[in-house]
């Protein structure tokens, strides 16, 4: 919708559980939605168009875009607790960037590669 709340329209209809975030260039939305027992990171055009499944184990969410919008963060518990990953806006180079043992949850950018 347009910032007065104007033009509202349903880009995706996802189940339930999810959370959205816009990319830094307003072109797509980045959303993790749950889908049986896990979550998923996707992206969409806001336009509603080109939605891509960007992760598939496990449960997956808090998406966070780089400020360039070539990186997006997110929490996963496919290795048994939440850890912090991060990948590139395409889904490809998933990396685990902690491992600590506890829950690491709702990641967030301090700095910008």
């Amino acid at each position: 919708m347009n910032s007065d709340g104007s033009n509202q329209r349903l880009i995706e209809f996802l189940p339930s559980n999810v959370q959205a975030v816009w990319s830094p260039d307003e072109t797509k939305i980045a959303f993790s939605a749950k889908e049986n027992e896990d979550s998923q990171i996707y992206v969409i055009n806001t336009d509603g168009s080109g939605l891509t499944q960007l992760t598939s184990v496990g449960k997956n969410s808090s998406p966070n875009w780089s400020s360039d919008g070539k990186w997006i963060t997110f929490h996963s518990t496919r290795d048994g607790h939440a850890e912090i990953y991060i990948m590139k806006a395409d889904g490809s180079m998933q990396t685990r960037i902690t491992e600590t043992g506890a829950n690491n949850l709702e990641p967030a950018w301090l700095f910008n590669p």
